[in-house]
């Protein structure tokens, strides 16, 4: 990812760190400088149940043959990359609900320890403070409101009696109202603590900076619902193209380049048994004793009739920019991102002037 770097992998799934939480660790390291440890400790422990919470929701997943390409931890938690194009109700009713279960399950084993840990100082203090956090990560994150898993937990129960689209749009108007009823105490909050001007202006702006999250999370869903439902009659056969040619993974970076000339196509792809890749040969004139192979990227493949807005999802929980279109098992065309996104937003426009008239 573009904001963050890879760490490892585990159980297949990739585990990434945004740049945000490495500037937090940076700055919990500076008062290590004067001896004290207590920050980056509690950081560290943070995280890792973080990670675990996280954890919780991809091992679901997997369980119910989803498949799950990332976990990426940040500043303000982390996020499991699901490919949840085709998930059933009761299965995100369960994928939601297992992380908070898991926090507070892991906040409940702090709790036993602090009680049974009787002699006071640093230990007791850090398993006083790790109790409190992750009961209070698994209460928040039950939360009625995109994107908290408690939003998608309310939204996999409403559609059981509603279409997708008509829960997600509801899902998304309850969210404003607990965002609202959030910021609202947050004000009294702010006014009823006790402190500096300073510190009561810092609570607040950490409250804002939440409920900002919670706004842009639901727009996003509710943004992505609309998306889905004005374009459920697009096809990935509707916006494919056809210019492409297919090449050994054997031939020379200058060959591929010649024939990308001499067919005047920008797209080359390489079929490995099950599995394609894709070349951009304009980049192959650069690398003389490279082969095709070498030159190539990851592409997916996506039934004919799969929709449009599935496919992008695909390419994007992925993050790879291109997709092949198969029929029967047979390449029929190519999708790239950029593609894709463009036929969706003329496809929402013409909706919208038929509407008008």
């Amino acid at each position: 990812m573009a904001s963050g770097f890879k760490i490892g992998k585990i159980f297949g799934i990739d585990v990434s760190i945004h740049w945000t939480l490495a500037l937090l660790f940076f700055i919990s390291l500076i008062p290590i400088s004067y001896g004290n440890y207590l920050l980056f400790l509690i950081i560290i422990l943070l995280f890792i149940c973080v990670f675990l919470h996280e954890l919780a929701h991809s091992f679901t997943a997997i369980k119910n043959n989803i498949p799950v390409r990332e976990i990426t931890l940040n500043i303000i938690g982390g996020a499991s990359i699901i490919d949840t194009t085709k998930v059933k109700p009761d299965t995100e009713f369960r994928i939601a609900l297992v992380g908070p279960i898991a926090s507070i399950f892991i906040g409940c084993i702090f709790g036993i320890f602090s009680v049974l840990y009787t002699y006071g100082g640093t230990l007791a203090y850090i398993l006083q403070i790790m109790f409190e956090i992750n009961i209070l990560l698994g209460v928040f994150n039950l939360i009625p409101a995109f994107p908290m898993d408690g939003g998608r937990v309310l939204k996999s129960y409403l559609q059981k009696k509603r279409t997708e689209f008509n829960a997600t749009m509801l899902t998304a108007k309850i969210s404003n109202v607990v965002i609202g009823l959030f910021l609202l105490f947050s004000f009294v909050y702010t006014l009823i603590i006790t402190g500096s001007i300073l510190y009561k202006e810092f609570e607040f702006f950490i409250l804002l900076f939440i409920a900002v999250f919670l706004y842009g999370g639901s727009e996003a869903e509710k943004e992505a619902a609309i998306i889905k439902n004005e374009c459920k009659s697009l096809s990935a056969f509707d916006i494919m193209g056809n210019d492409f040619s297919i090449v050994s993974p054997k031939m020379s970076s200058s060959d591929v380049y010649k024939h990308a000339l001499s067919k005047r196509q920008d797209i080359l792809l390489i079929k490995d048994k099950n599995s394609f890749n894709y070349i951009d040969p304009f980049k192959a004139r650069n690398y003389a004793s490279k082969t095709a192979k070498d030159l190539s990227s990851k592409a997916i493949a996506v039934n004919y009739k799969e929709t449009a807005f599935n496919t992008l999802s695909k390419l994007q929980s992925n993050n790879v920019s291109l997709a092949v279109v198969l029929k029967n098992n047979k390449i029929i065309g190519v999708i790239t991102t950029q593609r894709i996104q463009s036929f969706i937003y003329l496809h929402m426009l013409a909706n919208k002037s038929k509407k008008r008239i």
